[in-house]
């Protein structure tokens, strides 16, 4: 190492550290030198992640027996579990298996990162056992339980085999375990499974450690939600308030009519009086154009996200227009005339904006500039139709204020004078084909397409100069090739990333 970086104290280095994003890049440090291997290997601790048994049963055993290791507990900061157990499909079991072991060991050594700020509990098995490892981690502020198998166990199999009922149903605390103890801030619950049977006198939708009781903790700023018929029940006989809560993100993985009933807007209304919601439903192939999705309505007020199809444009309270909605993402593919009778029901206070189309179509784009004059972020995907020359003339158009497409196969002209140029606080433009398909390596690029790449910038650089003060990022992406350029100020030159 050169001396004078050589000079440079050890606190720097871990602070420079800190700027990279990525384990790999932290990895790669640890080969640099013999300084920077103990430096950024503590880096690489402050975001664990466990996921194969083997593995992962190699680590513990190295946080137990490795002297340097028992002195870094402090430096995790985030832990992954994603270990699948092979115990979930029987509450009975005459001895303790490999898999039981692992999961005893894995929360023991939980318990010894003091300063643990995150928990992804992720594909792997959670239990009321896991409330009381939450509670003794005083610094944890971030919980998420996504796509997870529950069971009964409330302690320990080590601890369960002890008392001789090798059954998940034994509670030796029958007292409610008070959730109001924990210190989360944020909450994620995403697609939770019930594989065993509760305990007597319990249903799944009427249990007390059920883990949708952990919205109750009195310090949550924001909570992810998959809503479900069984969530909506549960919160139906309880109505818990949570009035911390400012970030809502509900996501609802089928819309049915049962789901028309008060439980969610009364959630809404229970959480911080300005709360803002992000409201998500996934595609789903059932729902068309038919009236029984067009009539469905979910009336939630504080709504400012919204992802999913359009055939669902009566969210609002009494189908009216939601004023604060800013973000729309489109996951339905929707004809132009379909896409414009639902633009003029939207609110123009309309921000970003993620819409696809079957086919490449300029439509879209004028309807936009007329219907969303402030919007910041424009995506259009389109799933048909390729842009060869068209992407050149495309911008080479703008220079002289009309728009010319051409095709081998198909011809047609469309004017129009500076149409991204009166969108004046656009930030994002992306065209984007659905059927993309990255090409080889670079090297593989031959003269041609090298020679496009160079006309391609050049064209993009002239254009650039008529473009609004507030553009700085836009992508273009063909079948096969993708364009995308970048600035962090105006007046920047624009930077080609990729082609």
């Amino acid at each position: 190492m050169d001396p004078q970086l050589d000079s440079v104290p050890d606190d720097v280095w871990i602070m420079v550290f800190e700027y990279l994003s990525s384990p790999a890049d932290w990895f790669n440090l640890t080969k640099t030198c013999h300084r920077f291997s103990p430096l950024a290997s503590r880096q690489l601790l402050r975001d664990l992640a466990w996921r194969r048994p083997e593995s992962t049963n190699h680590n513990l055993e190295a946080w137990k027996s490795n002297p340097i290791y028992s002195m870094l507990v402090g430096m995790p900061r985030k832990l992954t579990i994603q270990v699948e157990f092979d115990f979930v499909d029987r509450h009975y079991w005459p001895y303790i298996n490999n898999s039981m072991r692992l999961h005893d060991k894995v929360y023991a050594q939980v318990l010894n990162f003091p300063v643990l700020h995150e928990l992804v509990l992720c594909d792997t098995v959670i239990s009321p056992y896991i409330y009381s490892i939450l509670a003794a981690l005083p610094k944890l502020r971030s919980l998420s339980i996504v796509n997870c198998d529950f069971i009964y166990l409330y302690t320990s199999f080590h601890e369960n085999m002890k008392t001789a009922k090798h059954n998940f149903h034994y509670n030796p605390n029958p007292r409610p375990f008070d959730f109001t103890t924990l210190s989360l801030t944020h909450l994620r619950l995403h697609t939770i499974r019930f594989l065993t049977e509760p305990p007597p006198g319990f249903f799944n939708d009427n249990n007390p450690y059920h883990p949708l009781h952990l919205i109750t903790v009195p310090n949550l700023r924001s909570v992810s939600l998959m809503w479900t018929p069984m969530h909506a029940t549960i919160y139906g006989q309880r109505h818990w308030a949570l009035p911390s809560v400012n970030n809502l993100e509900i996501i609802i993985p089928f819309v049915k009519s049962d789901l028309e009933g008060p439980e969610l807007p009364i959630l809404v209304s229970k959480c911080h009086a300005k709360v803002r919601v992000s409201l998500e439903i996934p595609h789903n192939k059932r729902y068309g154009k038919g009236p029984m999705t067009s009539n469905i309505r979910l009336p939630l007020e504080g709504v400012h996200k919204y992802k999913g199809p359009l055939s669902f444009p009566n969210f609002g309270p009494h189908g009216r227009v939601l004023p604060g909605l800013t973000d729309l993402v489109m996951t339905q593919v929707a004809d132009f005339p379909v896409l414009f009778s639902a633009f003029v029901k939207l609110s123009t206070s309309i921000r970003s904006l993620d819409i696809e189309i079957p086919q490449w179509n300029i439509e879209p784009l004028y309807a936009v500039q007329e219907v969303f004059p402030n919007i910041c972020s424009l995506v259009v995907r389109y799933h048909g139709g390729v842009l060869p020359v068209v992407w050149l003339l495309f911008f080479r158009a703008v220079l002289d204020t009309i728009f010319i497409f051409l095709r081998v196969q198909n011809f047609f002209a469309t004017a129009g004078a500076g149409l991204l140029l009166r969108l004046r606080q656009l930030h994002t433009l992306k065209l984007l084909s659905c059927e993309f398909r990255s090409t080889s390596r670079r090297s593989e690029i031959n003269a041609e397409e090298d020679q496009q790449r160079r006309d391609m910038n050049d064209y993009f650089q002239k254009w650039s100069k008529y473009c609004t003060g507030s553009l700085r990022l836009v992508q273009v992406d063909d079948f096969e090739k993708s364009c995308r350029w970048e600035r962090e100020f105006d007046g920047d030159p624009w930077v080609q990333v990729g082609y």
